[in-house]
């Protein structure tokens, strides 16, 4: 178990060490699953007939690679967050650092770029996610503003800004809803009556981008810098499933919620990983000092948002690395997991594959954290489920 509480007094100051379990809230085990890396295959807890297949190296063909450190401007990125992939098989891949989509065909040659550094129409300040509605639109988080275009044609245009009451973390898109995170309020009004904490997934109607209703648990807390920190994490949809994935950046945790309504339907638990702790020192009047410590493993883990595969069938990954250390190579080993969306069962598969970004028309796109995300692989597999 990797939750515990530390408190203590020095007159008027005490000091939490999140995350807990109690404000975790994993109290409901009926739909908690706790899973572990390097836990053997089969899986007994679970009904394995339906993974008949696992995603492997073995039928992922190697198409070519986007990025490199010296050449061509459009070939160089400083940091690549996202990718998506799509009916033309174009590739859009978002650069954070410079804040521009460069778009690619499917044989990896460049076609053109979108967005920039701006405030204007089209232009992005903060983007850090992209998703695809149907064959029509790409719709990027750009802060407090969605970035709207056509791509249901050879030609990409420009269409529309959303503006937004809350800052968008992470989008995800199922049917003709589109997900929003936010974890930060807007008062406290927004925090739910008589909990502490607040509805952090938000759905909204495509193309008019009116919010329909509000879901998802942060981590349950008074002060909302801690939530903040804590709520942090991804969002990921299956259609076939009609789930909202959460993952939670700082913590080993994994919520599905149905896209219907927003119920949540199971929780995953991954022990065994290490974290940045948040120390949470209060003094007398109520304000809270937050700081970090470091794991004592010298090894910080980070859980991937999860990607889908096939039908029900997501992908999601632990990607650990070691504190830098004099004389001490920086290491990167990836933990891979294929889970039914619908109930949450997982298996673990292994460590064999590379941190995957996005699945889609039978392209598997991958990154690499050695090199910093200046680059990325594509994958061709000509069935839809990759078999061992």
């Amino acid at each position: 178990m990797i939750f515990f509480i530390i408190g203590c007094s020095n007159g008027m100051k005490s000091t939490i060490e999140h995350p807990t379990e109690e404000n975790l809230d994993l109290s409901d085990q009926k739909h908690s699953a706790i899973l572990q890396i390097n836990e053997e295959i089969p899986n007994e807890n679970i009904d394995v007939e339906q993974y008949s297949h696992y995603l492997t190296l073995k039928e992922m063909t190697e198409v070519y690679m986007i990025g490199t450190l010296y050449g061509k401007e459009e070939e160089m990125f400083g940091r690549i967050e996202d990718v998506v992939i799509d009916s033309f098989n174009r590739v859009y891949i978002l650069d954070v650092s410079r804040q521009q989509i460069r778009v690619f065909n499917e044989n990896g040659d460049y076609i053109s770029t979108i967005g920039g550094r701006g405030e204007g129409p089209g232009e992005f300040q903060f983007a850090s996610s992209m998703a695809i509605y149907g064959d029509e639109l790409l719709i990027v988080n750009n802060g407090y503003r969605l970035e709207v275009y056509d791509i249901s044609s050879k030609k990409i245009e420009f269409v529309e800004t959303v503006q937004l009451e809350k800052r968008i973390h992470s989008i995800c898109i199922s049917g003709d809803q589109l997900y929003l995170h936010s974890f930060e309020p807007l008062s406290p009004d927004d925090m739910l009556e008589n909990e502490n904490y607040i509805q952090t997934i938000h759905a909204y109607s495509i193309p008019s981008y009116e919010h329909r209703f509000s879901f998802g648990q942060s981590y349950i807390h008074d002060d909302f810098a801690v939530i903040g920190r804590l709520t942090a994490g991804s969002l990921g949809c299956n259609d076939s499933s009609s789930t909202v994935i959460f993952t939670f950046d700082r913590m080993p945790v994994i919520h599905g919620y149905s896209s219907v309504d927003g119920e949540l339907l199971w929780k995953n638990r991954i022990d065994g990983l290490n974290f940045h702790r948040i120390i949470e020192t209060r003094v007398g009047d109520g304000r809270s000092n937050l700081s970090y410590r470091i794991p004592e493993t010298n090894i910080v883990d980070m859980l991937s948002p999860s990607i889908t595969i096939i039908d029900e069938y997501e992908i999601f990954q632990v990607i650990r690395t070691n504190l830098p250390e004099l004389g001490v190579d920086r290491t990167v080993e990836v933990f891979t997991f294929q889970m039914n969306s619908s109930n949450g069962q997982a298996l673990y598969i292994g460590n064999a594959i590379p941190e995957l970004v996005t699945f889609s028309n039978n392209f598997i796109v991958s990154r690499d954290l050695l090199d910093g995300y200046t680059s990325i692989k594509i994958y061709k597999s000509d069935i839809g489920v990759i078999s061992e």
